[in-house]
């Protein structure tokens, strides 16, 4: 279950939240299941925060910051996630059906069964990403594959 305490920071303002993190570095996000859908999370540090389960349908995470983040299991369906950076992010079994990632760094991410029915993967790097279980016909306009 997520951190209340983390969550209500993070719902309440990004830039606040983004202070906090630079503060606390070595803190565990701990936002399991919690529940974002249509948050606008423009720009926000989530590096190596524990986000499985969770929904973030329709987030907006644009210019993110998800590097080595645990996302397995997630709901991305219809997020916009252009230019967030994914690199080394856990998102086995994640549905982005729908999602925007064009111009994401998804490089060295395991999507392994990850759902990508009508993403955007325009400009994305997936170089080194565990595809396995990925549907090729969702990787068009990918770079790095």
């Amino acid at each position: 279950m997520a951190n209340e305490e983390q969550l209500a920071v993070l719902k309440a303002d990004v830039k606040h939240w983004n202070a906090w993190r630079e503060a606390n570095p070595d803190v565990e996000i701990d936002l399991r299941n919690a529940d974002l859908c249509n948050a606008d999370l423009y720009g926000v540090n989530l590096n190596s925060a524990d986000l499985h389960c969770a929904n973030l349908k329709n987030v907006n995470l644009q210019k993110a910051d998800l590097r080595y983040a645990g996302l397995n299991d997630v709901d991305l369906r219809g997020a916009d996630l252009r230019l967030a950076n994914l690199s080394y992010a856990y998102l086995k079994g994640a549905r982005l059906n729908g999602a925007d990632l064009g111009g994401a760094q998804l490089n060295g991410a395991n999507l392994r069964f990850a759902e990508m029915t009508d993403a955007n993967l325009y400009g994305a790097d997936l170089s080194d990403a565990d595809l396995t279980g990925v549907d090729e016909n969702d990787l068009r306009g990918a770079a790095g594959i």
